[in-house]
């Protein structure tokens, strides 16, 4: 054991604090999925979080995702879709739950970005490394037997802001040693490659998330898929983009090419092929933030709270909930909705709330299936939520949930409360708790389609 080690506990905790301040951060709500250039092209899924969460901008075309997805379709000439399965608050030991959550639809390729939490709380190497393999395994599966894998190294903690310091060191230490395993773990693994993740450059290193630094890692990203999508064993530093593309797009290139010569003396004509070349890159290259997938058992009105949270419209959800929060002096309170293997949060008052987690990871999940109050006053020894690997990373101990149901009577979440200290099992009045779910799902009703608005 390392001497460091025994800090694990105030570095998780630590952790936890700054995740629990960075709800005042900017970050991405809609749809985590962004195409470059027409459909029908290269499909690549990005999984993790850290540099993939998109902190610092307010929709996934800014963040990693819609910069890998513009670096890919410039250089390889195929329009490209990324999409982005992953949160801040996914672990190693949970990253499992969200794949399978995940839509299945098939991709190209996977970029696995993850270990900045796991790296700054110490997590231990034998539990990343079991952890990672069977992570793999299962994105293997997923993909199919042909599909590259690119799993980049965890950056430097230390490198974020507020990570800094001598904590933030000891995290960059471990990250190291993580990064060590990883390298091992992946060597084990055919067709997938492993690649070095620095942290930002220059003055970025002190900025949470912007533009230019997710577009400074996709440039890193897009380099080492595009190498492993060709087949080829190692990068070559300088290399030429026609080595890394289809026929017909090297074909492309090199028309150009031959144009630009011929036209060397003659200005006017050269500037008129440019601009002409200009306009096909900018159809080329023109983004679209795709409409987020929905479940197709889920709720009807499901698809116009996605809409109205991704345009910041539900207000009257945050109010409730900030009432509830004060009501019954909790941390958290929120609108959870089921959406296939998912929970949806609404309107989360208190603490960094996610869009969605799976939904086999919430105490939501039992408030659904029994269709049933809920009151656990203490997770961590409650045998069904004490080996839940979200509780070792949210510290939520309390909670209580009462079910929400459309206008049919379909049971579609819960309404609940949680906290990061345990508390009595009567600390909450559930008749007063079902109020508030009544409340919620009149508002929940006015969102199916066809349902009179007032």
């Amino acid at each position: 054991m390392v001497w460091y080690e025994a800090l694990r506990t105030p570095m998780t905790l630590w952790y936890a604090y700054h995740l629990a301040q960075g709800s005042e951060i900017p970050r991405p709500r809609g749809s985590t999925a962004v195409r470059i250039g027409p459909a029908g092209g290269r499909r690549v899924l990005l999984f993790g979080n850290g540099p993939c969460h998109g902190w610092g901008v307010r929709d996934h075309g800014l963040a990693l995702a819609g910069n890998l997805a513009g670096e890919l379709a410039r250089r390889s000439r195929v329009g490209t879709e990324v999409d982005y399965v992953g949160d801040e608050i996914m672990n190693i030991a949970s990253a499992r739950s969200w794949l399978s959550a995940a839509t299945s639809d098939s991709h190209d390729a996977a970029v696995v970005v993850i270990g900045v939490n796991d790296a700054v709380r110490l997590t231990p190497l034998a539990k990343w490394r079991q952890n990672l393999g069977r992570l793999l395994e299962d994105v293997r599966r997923a993909l199919g037997a042909d599909a590259p894998i690119l799993v980049s190294g965890i950056q430097p903690p230390g490198t974020v802001s507020v990570y800094g310091g001598p904590l933030g060191r000891i995290a960059n230490r471990h990250a190291e040693r993580l990064n060590e395993v990883t390298e091992e773990v992946v060597g084990q693994h055919l067709g997938v490659h492993f690649m070095r993740l620095d942290g930002p450059e220059g003055h970025l290193s002190r900025i949470i998330g912007s533009p230019k630094m997710y577009n400074a890692w996709a440039m890193s990203i897009a380099s080492e898929l595009l190498v492993a999508l060709a087949g080829l064993k190692d990068t070559r530093a300088g290399f030429d983009v026609r080595d890394y593309v289809s026929d017909d797009a090297a074909a492309v290139l090199a028309l150009r090419d031959r144009i630009v010569q011929s036209l060397a003396g003659e200005a006017d004509a050269l500037a008129a092929a440019q601009a002409h070349f200009a306009e096909e890159d900018a159809v080329l290259l023109r983004q679209e933030i795709l409409p987020v997938e929905l479940d197709e058992e889920a709720w009807s009105g499901l698809g116009e709270v996605v809409r109205r949270a991704a345009a910041s419209e539900l207000g009257v959800f945050t109010a409730l909930s900030g009432e509830a929060r004060k009501r019954f002096g909790v941390s958290i309170a929120t609108v959870t909705l089921v959406d296939g293997k998912k929970a949806r949060y609404v309107g989360g008052e208190g603490g960094n709330m996610p869009t969605s987690v799976p939904l086999e990871l919430t105490h939501c999940s039992h408030v659904v299936a029994t269709d049933d109050v809920l009151v656990v006053p203490n997770s961590p020894r409650d045998p069904r939520f004490a080996d839940n690997p979200m509780l070792d990373l949210t510290h939520v101990q309390y909670y209580a949930g009462v079910p929400l149901h459309s206008s049919t009577g379909q049971t579609i979440g819960s309404f609940c409360l949680m906290d990061g200290f345990a508390k009595s099992a009567d600390h909450v009045d559930v008749a007063d708790l079902k109020a508030f779910a009544r409340r919620a799902e009149q508002e929940l009703w006015k969102l199916e389609p066809g349902a009179a608005v007032g």
